[in-house]
Order: C-alpha cells, then sequence, then structure tokens
C-alpha cells in the first residue's frame, strides 16, 4: 500500500505513514468513520451538549425557587408550615409565616424567638376551619413540652398571601 500524502510504500496494516504520519484507512480515521459518534458533528455534538446543561440549570433553578421561594398558597398549608418551622425550632420561618408589614412585627418576632428556642411542638393536628368574611379561623390541637392544648389559629390574607395573626 501506498501513503496517499507522501507516496511512499508502507505497510498494509500500518495505521499511520512512518514517513509523514498520514493516517491511513487502516488507522484512526476509519476508526472514526465507522463509528456513529464519529459521524456526528462536533458542531451538533456541542449543540446537543449544551441544551443539555440549559435544561439541567433550569431544573435545578425551579427545583430551588420550590424548596426555598415558593409560598404556600392556602390558610392550612400556611399554618402546618408554620407549625413544622415551630418543630424544627426554626424562628426565622416561623415569621416568614406570621409576620405582616405593621408596628406589631417586633414583639411579635420577640414572642416566636421565644416559642422557637424554649418550646418544643412535639405534634399539631389541624381541625375545622371557619370564615368570618375577614378572617380564617382554623382549630388546632397542639402537644406543647408533652402538655396537650387545644385552640385555634386566626389567619388573614395580605397582598394574596396568608399569614398567621394569631393562635390561642
Amino acid at each position: 500500500m501506498f501513503c496517499t500524502k507522501c507516496g511512499k510504500q508502507i505497510e498494509d496494516d500500518a495505521r499511520f505513514c512512518p514517513y509523514c504520519g498520514q493516517i491511513t484507512d487502516n488507522g484512526v480515521a476509519a476508526d472514526e468513520q465507522a463509528s456513529p459518534i464519529a459521524r456526528v458533528s462536533h458542531r451538533k455534538r456541542n449543540w446537543i451538549i449544551a441544551s443539555a446543561a440549559v435544561i439541567a440549570v433550569a431544573l435545578a433553578a425551579f427545583g430551588v425557587w420550590k424548596i426555598w421561594f415558593a409560598y404556600p398558597t392556602t390558610p392550612e398549608a400556611v399554618l402546618t408550615a408554620f407549625f413544622e418551622a415551630w418543630q424544627r425550632g426554626d424562628d426565622d420561618d416561623m415569621c416568614r409565616y406570621a409576620m405582616h408589614d405593621d408596628d406589631d412585627n417586633d414583639d411579635r418576632e420577640d414572642v416566636i424567638e421565644h416559642l422557637a428556642e424554649h418550646t418544643r411542638l412535639d405534634s399539631f393536628r389541624l381541625g375545622e376551619m371557619s370564615w368570618d368574611g375577614r378572617y380564617r379561623r382554623i382549630d388546632v390541637e397542639l402537644v406543647i413540652d408533652g402538655q396537650p392544648v387545644s385552640g385555634n389559629a386566626r389567619l388573614s390574607e395580605n397582598d394574596g398571601k396568608w399569614t398567621v395573626d394569631w393562635w390561642y
């Protein structure tokens, strides 16, 4: 066999020309041509990789938003999130579900911080819900520091978000 670049005679099973380095039909170029992956152009392969990366980033961003930034949309979900935050001792999350932009925020934040740090909410159960035209009231059964407590919570809607006003 002869090299297609320099024309010198080379062995029939040579993968490249020993004189000029040209890859022969027996070499890598022939193997790449036989491979379906090699037939895909680099540009198309890069486009596929870039598309997959964009989809992965979008899914990750949605997951982060859903976990950290999504706010519950129903009174029951807000109250559940509030009590779950209490069970974790997370006063920041408790405030997230209980705060309004009013003058009582400092006092309310102190109460919530005290609850989160000094009491343990063992369990909770939501009961009947009523509506008085302005507030949603939900009956609750709590177990705080091992003691059962029954009462209700009042929630109001402000700018499309439900928040816990108080519970007793």
